[in-house]
């Protein structure tokens, strides 16, 4: 096997898991879009990939954009006083399928404190055929209200926008660009580029392994020729970095022993065989261990062994049937792609979970110095379900100041814990879009009198000044040594059902207790419903959302069934300069026209 550092540079950093091929090619045909290029000629891809594959420089509000590329539209704008210099992409980079998320946090406007959440938005993702190759989403507010999903190819009225990239062979261009308009009419668009590689070329025979305990590798996508052939899982210390695993749909595959220890990036695992076979199943399954599968505690004697600054790098699951995930101390862009984990009938599962995330404060073997903090956790097309026999705490928890950056849900169902469906605390740039968050909140066994539970619960830890993008971890016994959140998009999402039960708000943004020192700044709420009235289940509570912190907006187009439907819990302990009154019913900007319309004038 070769080492990264024997690939080129534009190979470095990704790892997909597949099932079938669902790759595409953008055509640079006469009379095309401007943002819809073909793949490079080879000696261009080298000079690209070279390009693109340069680390960014850290600033004190975040990384960078790269370079641009050379057919990357020019950002424009009407010269008043709305200004966007770059869109933020998590990742520019990638092998297919690809999830990047994007954001405006670099907009500026001398007219407004929040242009973040006071800016009209469209997003165009440069993806024409994506309804034509998956079909509308299905999932979200607009799906429930009218049975019909929104399309893929483009958003509005979010800061925040996630997409998912296919390409079918060889390098995939794709110039996805953002048009903002703020309420005296200014305008301005951003581009970025994001390159797309097919799994053929990321991942040849020499780097691909079919597992199958059976021993069959035929099928409607049988393993590819030339292929190692193995029966089991790679156990701890044995997966390959730079490597595609395929498993045989249809088959079972314990991995409780097979977790994907620290220093590992660029794998890849999908599935292989007839399609009409169910999934193949995985256990649970851990990314992020030391020297044990039980745990993902390791110490400054080992960090200097792992190849990747993040420890373990782009990996991506998809077309898998998983009963579990959990995550290690930091990653870099972990991406759950159409996993099946509904796990409501089964004896246990259907959870996210990072595990071990602040252990460097009270643990003097592990320097919090040494640790980056985590970005790129994408979940996309998954159905997220917990059992009802042995439900998990969390269907998604980030929990003990993980302080995560580019936290994405995209098109996917939680349903069934213990407590809230998706609780995150202290992070940045979190999206949930296009996806249903339907509570069924059971409480923990044995335990009496529980108190209500949230569907998406983002939480501030700390209040120092920073973006924490691409910063290292600090120690979490003071708040002011912990980063404040920024940045939250929560859009088209259905909150339901109406057999839910053991409900407090759906949404919240604020600190995690009221009296603690915490700063969460800038969050829209649009487009969302909840949908609680009617059925056996308890009903909605006093509110539908519940804010606190400075530059936190619900627009008017959200449907509440709570009798204060969004609402401000007031300043309590959060510091000076940390807490203005939420916007709880503000009418939605002016969605401003398509970046390209801008172009053209």
């Amino acid at each position: 096997m070769r080492t990264r550092a024997s690939f080129p540079l534009a190979f470095a950093g990704t790892v997909a898991l597949l099932g079938a091929p669902g790759c595409r090619h953008e055509s640079e045909a006469s009379g095309s879009s401007p943002h819809q290029t073909r793949s490079t000629p080879a000696s261009d891809r080298t000079r690209d990939r070279t390009r693109d594959a340069v680390e960014p420089a850290v600033v004190a509000d975040g990384p960078a954009p790269h370079e641009k590329h050379p057919n990357q539209p020019e950002g424009t704008d009407s010269g008043g006083s709305l200004k966007l210099p770059f869109v933020r992409a998590s990742r520019e980079n990638c092998v297919s399928p690809c999830a990047v998320m994007f954001s405006i946090d670099p907009v500026q406007d001398t007219s407004t404190d929040n242009p973040f959440a006071l800016s009209g938005v469209y997003w165009d993702y440069a993806d024409p055929e994506a309804d034509t190759r998956e079909g509308p989403y299905t999932h979200g507010a607009q799906k429930f209200r009218t049975k019909k999903g929104p399309s893929r190819a483009s958003d509005t009225n979010t800061p925040m926008g996630m997409h998912v990239y296919r390409c079918e062979s060889e390098v995939c261009t794709f110039h996805p660009g953002v048009s903002v308009r703020n309420a005296a009419g200014d305008w301005a668009t951003a581009w970025t580029t994001v390159l797309v590689r097919a799994p053929s070329l990321a991942f040849p025979k020499e780097r691909t392994v079919c597992v199958s305990s059976s021993g069959a590798w035929d099928g409607d996508i049988p393993c590819p020729e030339g292929a190692d052939q193995v029966p089991t899982l790679p156990t701890l210390g044995s997966w390959k970095s730079n490597t595609r695993y395929l498993l045989r749909r249809g088959e079972t595959f314990v991995s409780e022993r097979s977790c994907i220890g620290y220093g590992r990036h660029d794998i890849q695992i999908a599935s292989f065989g007839r399609r009409s076979d169910p999934k193949p199943t995985l256990t649970r399954l851990a990314i992020g261990r030391g020297s044990s599968c039980a745990n993902a505690v390791t110490d400054d004697r080992k960090i200097g062994s792992y190849q990747p600054r993040f420890w373990n790098e782009d990996i991506t699951l998809t077309d898998l049937r998983v009963e579990a995930i959990e995550l290690g101390m930091t990653f870099k862009d972990i991406t759950m792609h159409e996993l099946d984990m509904d796990h409501e009938d089964g004896p246990r599962g259907g959870s996210v979970m990072t595990e071990a995330t602040d252990r460097c404060t009270g643990d003097p073997r592990l320097s919090c110095e040494r640790v980056p903090l985590p970005q790129g956790l994408y979940i996309v097309g998954t159905e997220l379900v917990g059992s009802r026999k042995g439900p998990p705490k969390y269907n998604v928890g980030m929990l003990r100041t993980t302080c995560a950056s580019f936290v994405g849900l995209l098109d996917s169902r939680l349903e069934v814990a213990m407590g809230h469906n998706m609780r995150l605390e202290c992070s940045s740039r979190v999206l949930a879009l296009h996806s249903d968050i339907n509570g069924h909140h059971l409480g923990e066994p044995g335990r009496k009198n529980v108190a209500p539970r949230v569907g998406l619960t983002v939480r501030a830890d700390g209040n120092l000044g920073r973006d924490m993008l691409g910063q290292m971890r600090r120690a979490s016994k003071d708040p002011s040594q912990v980063y404040e959140s920024r940045y939250t998009a929560v859009k088209d999402v259905y909150f339901g059902n109406p057999d839910s039960s053991n409900h407090s708000a759906r949404v919240t943004v604020m600190p995690s207790k009221a009296q603690e020192p915490a700063i969460t700044r800038m969050a829209v709420l649009s487009g969302n419903v909840v949908d609680l009235t009617g059925g056996k289940g308890s009903g909605p509570s006093s509110f539908d959302a519940r804010l606190a912190g400075r530059g936190l907006v619900c627009y008017d187009d959200n449907e509440w069934q709570a009798p204060q439907g969004c609402g401000d819990r007031g300043k309590a302990a959060i510091p000076e300069g940390g807490y203005d009154p939420a916007r709880t019913s503000m009418a939605p900007p002016q969605v401003p026209e398509p970046p390209a319309t801008y172009g053209r004038r």
